[in-house]
């Protein structure tokens, strides 16, 4: 690692089975935004 430079990593997974609709995607997207906040 270079001097004076940190880097950090994050990785989470979600799973959504068996739903097709575009409410899946939705609940996706609100659970990245609640949990970036």
């Amino acid at each position: 690692m270079t001097k004076g430079r940190r880097r950090k990593h994050f990785q989470w997974n979600a799973d959504i089975i068996g739903q097709a609709e575009i409410v899946a995607e939705a609940e996706i997207l609100m659970l990245l935004i609640s949990a970036w906040n």
